[in-house]
């Protein structure tokens, strides 16, 4: 026969005991500011005919095919509708959306093209060892700093989930401690 009895930490009265002031954020901030350096990235989507392990004649029928595809986009045809149907990239399931890029992530003739557009802008055909890519570019932004205000709230909830882990494991040992100091009580 074993006997068991419980505590029940209220989580609403431990989270209210986690009280953090804009001078612990800000304190925070200035002590990890390099994790809040964005590098210059892109924001890319891709239509990939892959060339690999072709021969030149699958190669030049590809290189076709990916100048038609190329035609469309430019004609105005919705660049995601033709990633999904026409890429062989694992991307193609997400309308070409390859996300944000930063320089060294991709082969350098790719990381070239898109460093080099504009947002809105979309590449001729880039070849690289991997075969044919368009490159659509959604978005750009230079190297900067994010600031103080903009990861305000990344860093409340982060602090927050510290402290609350922090507080759970001091009362679930004041519990043990007492439980073993009185274990009738």
């Amino acid at each position: 026969e074993r006997r068991v009895r419980y505590a029940l930490m209220d989580m609403d009265r431990v989270r209210a005991e986690v009280k953090l002031g804009e001078s612990e954020l800000k304190q925070y901030y200035g002590q990890h500011i390099g994790e809040y350096q964005v590098p210059e990235r892109v924001k890319a989507s891709h239509i990939l005919f892959k060339t690999e392990a072709k021969t030149a004649d699958e190669i030049a029928a590809t290189e076709k095919k990916a100048r038609e595809v190329l035609a469309q986009v430019k004609s105005g045809k919705e660049f995601a509708e033709l990633a999904r149907s026409n890429s062989e990239d694992s991307s193609a399931s997400n309308g070409g959306d390859i996300g944000w890029i930063v320089r060294g992530q991709t082969v350098k003739e790719f990381e070239d093209a898109a460093f080099g557009m504009k947002p809105g802008q979309v590449s001729d055909l880039i070849k690289t060892t991997y075969g044919f890519h368009i490159v659509k570019v959604f978005d750009k932004q230079t190297a900067h700093l994010q600031t103080f205000e903009e990861v305000k709230n990344q860093i409340r909830e982060q602090l927050e989930k510290q402290q609350l882990a922090d507080a759970q494991q001091t009362l679930a040992a004041k519990l043990e401690r007492e439980f073993q100091q009185n274990p009738k009580e």
